[in-house]
């Protein structure tokens, strides 16, 4: 469409594309160029994406726990910043780690 494409939704859509692709195991040369592409564009490394993606905790009841308590979020605006908070029954030790800086 010839929109400027964001960093934040290029990281998103490579990292969508490495995970749909195992990893490039089933990718087609389609996959490898739209990556080719979106990292040319936004400037992203792709050891970047790997990076974010190996944080992904892989234990399933902790990953079903974070997206209970991002569905429990409460958002604020105060004095020009964004807070976020919410609360967790499980693995209350464990912090997510921020996606963007």
């Amino acid at each position: 469409m010839g929109a400027p494409i964001m960093r934040r939704t290029a990281f998103a859509l490579l990292s969508g594309i490495i995970t749909d692709t195992g990893n490039f195991r089933h990718a087609s040369s389609d996959s490898f160029k739209a990556v080719a592409e979106l990292m040319d564009l936004s400037g992203i490394e792709y050891n970047e994406v790997i990076e974010l993606l190996s944080s992904v905790p892989q234990d399933v009841s902790m990953r079903i726990a974070f997206l209970k308590a991002a569905q429990r979020c409460v958002i604020e605006r105060v004095e020009g910043w964004i807070i976020v908070h919410s609360n967790v029954n499980s693995f209350g030790a464990q912090q997510p780690q921020a996606l963007y800086q």
